[in-house]
This record gives structure tokens, sequence and C-alpha cells, in this order.
């Protein structure tokens, strides 16, 4: 059972990312999660670097990885999971494996397949995996445009990757409906969420 008392915070980055730079959204996020007056919590960044050219190689090893640091904190925390574009397809590779219990995840931009039949996020909420889901996209985001019609091309050589980040969810149940709140701001690029001048509203967002 975990303790009511404890919540947990991992923050997964995207590609291009920079494990040892603190000004990485990722470390920004935990740091402001464990100092400051923002609320009871503990946090973790997953950051790793890739381009987007060679992400696929070590993508299956990168979610592996991330599902052992999840494992870490969820028999004893409740579980906030905040990722963006990369790392929201590292996550559902993780929800598609596992039976980690997450009380909300949280995906800025997400570079994962847009089609909740496949993606797995239709079956972990209906299994009560995942409590609340919160999607932030754009319909302004060139990288993920990009991205999927790269998808669209070469996807049987690995590369590009989806959209859900651009133009939305689709194929969700009634009741992923129900336990997910969008946020589109389509004037917005692919890492805007992170840009000093939002970062403070983001994360008050990712903690409400």
């Amino acid at each position: 059972m975990n303790n009511p008392d404890c919540r947990a915070y991992i923050f997964v980055c995207g590609i291009r990312s920079n494990p040892e730079d603190y000004r990485e959204w990722a470390h920004r996020a935990e740091a402001w999660i464990e100092t400051g007056d923002h609320g009871s919590g503990i946090a973790e960044s997953f950051v790793y670097h890739t381009y987007a050219l060679t992400r696929w190689i070590r993508q299956k090893q990168r979610a592996a990885s991330l599902a052992r640091l999840l494992a870490t904190y969820a028999e004893e925390c409740d579980l906030v999971v905040a990722a963006h574009s990369n790392g929201a397809d590292l996550l559902l590779r993780v929800l598609r494996k596992t039976r980690i219990k997450l009380q909300a995840v949280h995906l800025f931009a997400a570079a994962a397949d847009p089609d909740f039949r496949r993606n797995g996020l239709n079956d972990a909420i209906a299994e009560g995996r995942i409590g609340r889901l919160y999607l932030y996209g754009s319909l302004g985001d060139a990288a993920l445009r990009v991205g999927s019609c790269v998808r669209r091309v070469l996807g049987w050589a690995g590369l590009g990757y989806g959209d859900l980040g651009r133009v939305g969810p689709q194929h969700m149940t009634a009741l992923a409906c129900l336990a997910t709140r969008r946020e589109w701001r389509n004037a917005w690029g692919h890492s805007t969420w992170f840009d000093e001048p939002n970062f403070e509203e983001t994360m008050k967002a990712i903690t409400r």
C-alpha cells in the first residue's frame, strides 16, 4: 500500500537533451519541486541524449530504464509523470508493457501515436493504471508536423514520430474522454511550455 504522504514526480525529457545541463527543463522541474514553497513531494528527472534520426536505436532500452525508475517509487508513493515530446513515447511504451499505476500523467507536445486504441491509453485508463490524463499541445507545433510527415514516408525504417501533441487524441473511449483534460495553445511551439515566461505556470499545472 502506498504511503498517503508520499507523492513522487518524475520528469521525462525529449530528444537533444543534455543530462549534465542543469538548464534542461526536467532538471529545473526537479529542483522546483524540491526547493522553495511548492508543496510536498519528491522528484526525479529522466534525462538522456539522442537525436531525431537516431532515437529509435535505443528507444526500447530507454523505456526499460524508465520503467525501472518508476517501479522504484510505485509501491511507496503516488506517482505523477510529466513527459515532453519523445518522453511521451517512452512513457506509453512503459504503460503498454507494465502494470505500474500513475495518479496523473501530463504529456506535453507528445511525439506519440494519437490513436488511443494503439498507444495503450484507452486500456491504461480502463484498467485504473492512470487516474487523470492531461494533454498539452499546439496545432502550430512545427517539429511534430515534420516528424509525422517523415513517419508516413519512412516509418518502415524507424524514422519519424507520432503527433499526438499536434492533432490531439483519436478514437478515445468514453471513459478515456472523462479522464482526460486537453489544453491546446496553437500559437506555441514544441517547447514553449518550458520557456522561462511559462515555466512557473506549467509547473503549477503539473502539481495541481
